[in-house]
């Protein structure tokens, strides 16, 4: 962990994927069981932020290079650029709209796990990035977007399979005999 908060995405991607591991989020305050997951994400936000903050005190403010942008003055610079824009869809392509549709056929976890992540990740990121570093993206669509669209496919094709089978299909078995 103490690794990962160097990446500021990574510190606050795997306590996101302990809560979402531990169960609905209304059940995290409302039983003892879920209390210690709640605690160990919580106390690891806690040393992320610790750390990232010794960092930055440690090494003090640096001049940036090239002007900085956030919020909507950041979205806006991202849309001036089509380059920018090509890139956010090379990256990410329809796979978040198969997700969606592949939602309801999924596990449980990765229901969770879209929901918790997946929405926040990528306003934070659209709000606070330049929409053509497609890489900043890369761990919710490795980690739930794409499993959740095999998932889903692999379920409908399941499922179409056997809506297309035979009624009255019976494999031939031999019976003893008496």
């Amino acid at each position: 962990m103490v690794l990962a908060v160097a990446n500021r995405e990574t510190s606050v991607f795997i306590p996101a994927l302990i809560l979402v591991r531990s169960g609905p989020l209304t059940s995290l305050s409302a039983h003892r069981r879920w209390r210690s997951p709640a605690v160990t994400a919580v106390v690891a936000w806690l040393i992320a932020a610790a750390v990232y903050f010794g960092i930055h005190a440690y090494f003090g403010p640096r001049p940036r290079t090239e002007e900085s942008y956030f919020g909507p003055a950041m979205v806006l610079h991202s849309l001036s650029m089509p380059g920018q824009i090509a890139f956010f869809w090379a990256m990410v392509s329809l796979l978040p709209v198969l997700a969606v549709v592949s939602l309801r056929a999924a596990d449980p976890f990765l229901q969770r796990a879209f929901w918790l992540v997946v929405p926040a990740w990528f306003a934070i990121h659209i709000w606070a990035a330049r929409l053509g570093e497609g890489i900043m993206y890369l761990a919710p669509i490795t980690v739930i977007i794409v499993p959740l669209v095999l998932q889903g496919l692999e379920r409908r094709l399941t499922y179409a399979e056997l809506r297309t089978a035979p009624v009255a299909f019976r494999p031939t078995v031999p019976r003893p005999r008496a």
